[in-house]
């Protein structure tokens, strides 16, 4: 029996699809609007705990010693596991936890910015700095202003 030839066009659509779909895949859980949990280890259970205590208390200060701790875990252990499970390495959730934290002072505030970063669990304005660009691909001072002048743009075509 011969096969029907598909096409060129609908192969390529169709890698094309695939490949926007786990962009999009990795988007989601790049920015923490859904969990990568990948449970293969009895201890998985203590990792999202400690997980999800971070979310409710990020703007502290955390050791890697003290994560460790919490979830009863060696502190090597801890950190591939949290990795693993998590997606991302406890520092740099801790860091996605308090940006977006600071993203939501810069849009509703008029708070300076380094009174933001502290607020946000950054107790150096420079880190604060690297770690915003490195993340949001702007400064925290460009971020507030490009906001603004969105909102700006809006409340201009709401009121005409």
């Amino acid at each position: 029996m011969q096969e029907t030839a598909r096409p060129r066009g609908l192969d390529l659509l169709s890698a094309l699809r695939t490949a926007l779909l786990a962009t999009c895949a990795h988007a989601v859980i790049d920015r923490g609007l859904m969990k990568a949990t990948e449970r293969t280890s009895p201890s998985d259970d203590r990792i999202i705990a400690v997980r999800d205590w971070l979310d409710r208390n990020c703007r502290e200060t955390h050791t890697l010693a003290s994560l460790a701790e919490r979830a009863q875990l060696e502190r090597t252990y801890f950190s591939a596991r949290f990795t693993k499970v998590v997606g991302l390495s406890s520092s740099e959730y801790i860091a996605r936890l308090r940006i977006r934290y600071a993203i939501s002072l810069l849009q509703a505030t008029d708070d300076p910015i380094a009174a933001i970063a502290r607020s946000s669990g950054f107790y150096d304005l420079s880190n604060f700095g690297r770690t915003f660009r490195r993340l949001m691909g702007r400064s925290p001072r460009q971020f507030r202003a490009e906001t603004r002048s969105l909102r700006a743009g809006r409340s201009l075509r709401t009121t005409e």
